[in-house]
């Protein structure tokens, strides 16, 4: 497997913005539930908001939340929802200000799991046949995201 990532500030004062690649996801740190193996990967861009404190964050924690998930449950879906969760939590509960938005992609196999939060977006470049967006943007101003939004009691 190819990685290869490009970063740029635009017209920012700070970079705000971290990223995590961990091409042998089930070695990293803890013991895969699935055993070693290479067929597993993690990746995920968190694009910080109001600073750089959330996304540092994020990018030191989720993952291993992930890994601990995943040792409790095979569902993918569910750990990577916990995983979510939990590191909104750790951020909050470290009194960190600042924001992130967060978009993983999980590889088992053959099998791509996407997840986001925030504006972050997944696409998928499939060379001469195209490029498929695999994410969905949060973004105040989409009506699915304003009903939800207001269905929890926020406006």
């Amino acid at each position: 497997m190819k990685v290869g990532f490009s970063s740029d500030i635009g017209q920012r004062q700070s970079f705000e913005d971290t990223h995590v690649i961990l091409k042998s996801f089930g070695t990293h740190r803890l013991v895969h539930p699935f055993g070693d193996s290479a067929d597993k990967s993690f990746f995920a861009i968190y694009d910080g908001h109001g600073g750089k404190e959330a996304s540092e964050m994020a990018a030191k924690v989720l993952h291993q939340i992930l890994l601990t998930e995943l040792k409790k449950s095979k569902d993918v879906t569910f750990a990577l929802e916990k995983a979510f969760v939990d590191t909104d939590r750790q951020i909050e509960n470290a009194g960190i200000e600042s924001g992130t938005t967060a978009v993983v992609a999980f590889f088992e196999g053959q099998n791509l799991i996407v997840a986001n939060a925030g504006d972050s977006r997944a696409v998928l470049d499939r060379g001469k046949v195209g490029v498929k967006r695999l994410s969905h943007d949060h973004k105040a101003d989409d009506p699915d995201e304003i009903k939800r939004i207001e269905n929890l009691g926020g406006f």
